[in-house]
């Protein structure tokens, strides 16, 4: 912690106090769990950022109920810039998607944009985020390249240049405030692929091919990592137009207070039963204070007698 504690008590607060009284043009949205090794890197790399961009910013940390040092770090940071700080404090972790909406929802700027907290922004990310915006102010997500480094192999990589046709960069958006919420069903992660399989497409999005953030990962045996990833991929394969044509599709709930998983959960204290889709509850994405309930009801006799022709009406 040394060497960022002095990095960041050489800086001024009174030039932070004058800029933070204006709304905020970008708040950076963090959710952390046990990320106190890493979170002091993430948020100096965001200080860095923006004081280089000159644009007032907010910073919004959700802390989803860490057992680590993370919160003697954010009340370290709170109390060095309480303008520009906003910490969210969690009491029951429900997932990475609802700690990331956490932090969403408390966030005022009038764009938003998403970090992981052990990555980090490059110096420019912010005002290279806001040159891109003026040029194009229709823009809803804004997405950059990357570069990713395996901490374990010390091997770094720009990732190839078509992912942001066709899919998302890990954590690095940038997106209009009210236009991105993740769906809090994925509790084994992959929230942002789940919001890509149904959004991508009707979004307006422009990309910087440039690289403005740092992606930090490595290999892992992990048993729970790799299961939550066979889980977040097996979800995501509902959506490919190969399987929608298998309706009803199968969802996992609770028998206790109905709520439905994507995937396998424990639920009321008990496991979950794989039952037919009968209705889907989501939230409105913007306001967040609006929510939205609707069903969609599958008939398979219908759905057989589309399929046979001859079938009796």
């Amino acid at each position: 912690m040394n060497a960022h504690r002095a990095n960041h008590e050489s800086r001024t607060p009174p030039q932070i106090r004058s800029v933070a009284r204006r709304k905020p043009r970008f708040s950076v949205a963090i959710a952390t769990r046990n990320y106190g090794r890493w979170l002091e890197r993430c948020l100096e790399s965001v200080l860095t950022s923006y004081e280089r961009s000159g644009v007032p910013i907010q910073i919004v940390v959700a802390d989803d109920c860490s057992t680590d040092n993370t919160s003697k770090i954010l009340d370290h940071y709170q109390s060095k810039y309480p303008q520009i700080f906003t910490i969210v404090n969690l009491t029951t972790s429900n997932g990475i998607s609802a700690a990331k909406n956490a932090a969403i929802r408390h966030c005022r700027g009038e764009y938003i944009a998403l970090l992981d907290a052990d990555d980090e922004f490059a110096p420019d990310k912010l005002a290279r985020c806001d040159q891109a915006l003026k040029m194009h102010p229709d823009t809803e997500l804004l997405t950059h390249d990357y570069t990713f480094i395996n901490e374990k192999t010390g091997e770094t990589f720009v990732p190839g240049h078509d992912w942001y046709r066709f899919w998302r960069p890990p954590g690095v958006w940038v997106f209009r405030a009210g236009r991105v919420l993740f769906s809090e069903q994925m509790i084994c992660g992959y929230e942002e692929l789940e919001w890509s399989k149904r959004c991508w497409y009707e979004i307006r999005r422009f990309h910087i091919p440039e690289t403005l953030a740092i992606v930090h990962g490595e290999e892992t045996k992990d048993r729970w990592k790799i299961d939550r990833a066979v889980a977040g991929l097996d979800a995501m394969e509902r959506w490919e137009p190969k399987h929608r044509k298998y309706l009803p599709h199968r969802v996992f709930a609770c028998r206790g207070c109905g709520n439905q998983y994507f995937n396998v959960a424990v639920c009321c204290g008990r496991d979950t039963e794989r039952v037919p889709l009968v209705h889907y509850m989501t939230l409105s994405s913007f306001p967040y204070h609006s929510p939205v309930e609707f069903s969609i009801v599958f008939c398979r006799m219908m759905i057989c007698r589309r399929r046979d022709r001859s079938a009796p009406r």
